[in-house]
């Protein structure tokens, strides 16, 4: 994968946001003289019903509660918790 637009659903630290994204743009680094990460963008959830829907999926994924996951339960590949849960 290169030059990858990588699209963020913002926390509520906007400071948080912007070191995380440049984190990860370095640690993506290159391949071949090329950036991994191209261009990054911060959305709003609620203002974006693509990256609404993902935050639902995600947040239904991770829950404990069973009335959350049934819905999703035969689509589920795996779920990593981190930090893991002891």
């Amino acid at each position: 994968m290169r030059e990858a637009k990588l699209r963020f659903d913002a926390t509520s630290s906007r400071k948080f946001d912007w070191e995380f994204l440049r984190m990860l743009r370095k640690h993506a680094g290159y391949r071949d003289q090329v950036p991994v990460i191209e261009e990054t963008q911060r959305l709003e959830s609620y203002k974006d019903d693509l990256v609404q829907l993902i935050d639902m999926v995600c947040g239904a994924v991770l829950s404990e509660e069973k009335r959350y996951t049934r819905p999703i339960a035969q689509r589920v590949a795996g779920r990593i918790v981190y930090p893991p849960l002891e």
